[in-house]
């Protein structure tokens, strides 16, 4: 349809769509101007009868009625995202529930270890004695994979949050 400004196309188009498009059916109407976009989806959306609107396009040009349903909107206010969004905050929250049970665990038994003696061992004669860092690192190491053997599955509930949160 086309003509000058003030000359009744969108609301001829807001008609049509009422009166002849049952509504089962879709309708795609395209505009070559923002002001017939902005005019279009205050029209249809002023009739619940209409159906779902979906406008799409540059948002920045068009104003706040035809922006209320653009497909980003529209995709932001579903309730399977409004949802998902409140799943991936619950994880979120578990995610860090385990870490913090992991590293309680971990602080507790490597705060331990610095009074346990690794092992008495024999000795070469004429090798030096080891290096108090190395042995504090060697216990760590053993006593993280002792936590890991042990706590295998809270590690792997910890990984599987993080990939689902990352």
């Amino acid at each position: 349809i086309q003509g000058p400004p003030g000359t009744g196309k969108s609301t001829t188009i807001s008609e049509i769509v009422a009166l002849r498009v049952p509504p089962s059916k879709r309708v795609l109407v395209t505009c070559s101007r923002n002001v017939a976009v902005e005019s279009l989806a205050q029209k249809l959306s002023a009739d619940p009868s209409n159906g779902r609107l979906c406008v799409v396009g540059d948002m920045t040009r068009v104003g706040e009625t035809a922006r209320q349903f653009a497909l980003a909107a529209l995709v932001d206010t579903h309730p399977d995202v409004l949802r998902a969004s409140r799943v991936g905050a619950r994880m979120q929250q578990c995610l860090a529930e385990v870490s913090g049970y992991i590293a309680t665990k971990e602080a507790l038994v490597l705060d331990g270890i610095h009074a346990c003696p690794l092992g008495r061992r024999t000795r070469r004669p004429g090798a030096s004695s080891p290096n108090p860092a190395s042995v504090a690192e060697t216990k760590r190491r053993m006593m993280r994979t002792f936590l890991r053997r042990k706590y295998s599955t809270v590690y792997r509930a910890r990984g599987w949050l993080e990939r689902l949160a990352g």
